[in-house]
């Protein structure tokens, strides 16, 4: 017999309870349930939508505190020839620097709690493309959150530093 004729005598034998699907078919299925009524889909999307705002404002605040930090240092640096473009390049790969850093951070705090599930019971796996996805998402988030320290000082008159 084949599994589709196994398949097929387990569900019409009409034993209440009893019901047989292929793998592929119960798992899509058991993946639509548990989305659809369990309420971890609007929950994980919601926590997702929350971290990009957070990501956001850390790493633009982040970015802008410590442009304002050193803000004499680029004064002088555009004082003694900088051009704007060097600054803005300067920032960028600072925010890259820190992209970096806080993505593999939280990779390893994924790891940890992956790791933790799975001695629950519970099992999950990133393909690359997601991993790869967070990564490109960070940078644009680290990107973007520059975004307000490169307008500080690009309209910083050099001058400006040296005043008391």
């Amino acid at each position: 017999m084949s599994r589709e004729q196994v398949i097929a005598n387990i569900n019409a034998s009409k034993i209440y309870g009893i019901h047989a699907w292929k793998a592929e078919e119960l798992s899509k299925s058991s993946i639509i349930e548990l989305l659809t009524t369990s309420g971890i889909a609007f929950s994980l999307g919601s926590l997702i939508i929350f971290a990009l705002i957070v990501g956001f404002v850390i790493i633009g605040l982040t970015l802008y505190s410590a442009v304002i930090d050193r803000i004499r240092d680029y004064g002088t640096l555009k004082a003694i020839g900088a051009n704007n473009s060097y600054v803005r390049r300067l920032i960028l790969m600072q925010a890259f620097l820190i992209a970096c850093v806080g993505f593999v951070l939280g990779f390893l705090l994924v790891l940890g709690f992956k790791q933790g599930v799975a001695q629950a019971g519970t099992l999950f796996e990133f393909p690359l493309w997601v991993e790869i996805g967070f990564f490109v998402i960070t940078l644009f988030i680290a990107f973007s959150g520059s975004f307000f320290a490169i307008r500080r000082i690009v309209s910083l008159e050099p001058s400006a530093v040296f005043r008391g």
